[in-house]
């Protein structure tokens, strides 16, 4: 059985040295990739990568740390960018309290418009939570009605994943939840 990445942020400024060498090595041991995205930007280079590898695959969407940078006609783009079959999700979307990089109050509206989205195109979402469990939850049950995708990097309670898990959504543990405090 081999591996495949579902969160590979391969645009990250850090790979430009050497992206497609990191790109080749990886696919050498994994069945594919799928790079979420955090803004209209990072979309359109996350199709254009997706394009130039067959095995790799693009999410589109704004990161809540980028809430404040969407725009008015940015769901028509994305859209748009999702017609394309190199896109198989929406994401990566959701909220994140800990930095508050966007105001939470446009966090939660981008997040409803982006979930509105994937319901309109069929897609999966792929969703950020951190330290906003309770109003992602909230959202979720209230504007994500027949949504389904992955919580990524979960650090929600064991009552919350059942929720989840009852919604068709899956979740991920990505590294934090080998820290010293994690609970």
């Amino acid at each position: 059985v081999r591996v495949f990445d579902s969160h590979a942020h391969v645009n990250d400024e850090r790979y430009d040295d050497d992206r497609d060498a990191v790109i080749e090595r990886t696919l050498a041991e994994l069945a594919g990739m799928l790079h979420p995205s955090t803004q209209m930007e990072d979309s359109l280079a996350a199709l254009a990568l997706a394009r130039r590898y067959e095995r790799i695959w693009a999410a589109v969407g704004f990161h809540p740390h980028e809430a404040d940078a969407m725009q008015s006609g940015d769901e028509q783009r994305l859209a748009d960018l999702a017609a394309d079959a190199k896109v198989v999700a929406i994401g990566e979307i959701g909220l994140d309290y800990f930095y508050d990089f966007s105001p939470r109050e446009t966090q939660k509206a981008v997040l409803i418009r982006q979930l509105d989205l994937a319901k309109q195109l069929a897609l999966p979402v792929i969703i950020h939570d951190r330290d906003a469990h309770g109003d992602v939850m909230q959202i979720i049950q209230q504007e994500g009605k027949g949504v389904r995708g992955v919580f990524h990097c979960f650090s929600g309670s064991w009552e919350m994943a059942k929720e989840l898990l009852k919604k068709d959504f899956y979740l991920s543990f990505g590294g934090p939840l080998t820290f010293t405090k994690a609970a």
